[in-house]
């Protein structure tokens, strides 16, 4: 599976103008929040880690729970990851400790302006409001969900963890620099 890295420049600028008003809430979008805004909101909080400006979220347009293999990616991620109840994950890495679960959009708090990240096109299509959302950025990815049951199942969640976070490695790294 190819997975072309994203441009991050164009989120880079829109997260950067809106720290430098204050704190921002990073929210990943995907439809059912069990696959790629997990992975995404995992890898988020572990690399802005300590950084109180940045509240990292993730929700879906419908609740299902998080997905075995999305746990399983992260654990061969380095995470530790502790099943909690039935689509409830508590991961750990370093100074991040959380509990990843499949939840709605009207379940995010507004107490902070949101910059939507949607990870599925899917979401964004399904999605036409984000209410409290200052932008809104299509950053798709393949759902890993096509090698479920497969001999590829592992590698592919693995490879579309790794493609996320690498991207957001390289918005964290934009970022930085934007400031």
């Amino acid at each position: 599976m190819l997975i072309p890295a994203k441009n991050t420049r164009e989120a880079a600028e829109v997260l950067s103008r809106e720290l430098a008003k204050g704190p921002v809430q990073l929210l990943f979008v995907c439809t059912h929040n069990s696959r790629r805004s997990q992975l995404a909101e995992a890898s988020a909080a572990w690399l802005w880690r300590g950084n109180p400006a940045i509240t990292v979220r993730s929700c879906g347009t419908e609740r299902t729970g998080c997905h075995p293999s999305t746990a399983r990616a992260l654990e061969d991620s380095g995470w530790v990851v502790t099943p909690e109840q039935d689509g409830h994950y508590r991961i750990q890495k370093d100074e991040v400790d959380r509990l990843l679960y499949s939840k709605t959009l009207e379940e995010i708090p507004r107490d902070l302006p949101i910059v939507a990240m949607m990870t599925c096109a899917e979401a964004d299509e399904a999605c036409p409001a984000i209410f409290g959302a200052v932008a809104r950025i299509p950053w798709r990815y393949p759902d890993p969900k096509v090698a479920d049951g497969t001999a590829e199942c592992a590698a592919t969640y693995l490879q579309v963890a790794k493609a996320i976070e690498d991207d957001l490695k390289d918005l964290v790294n934009q970022t930085n620099s934007a400031r």
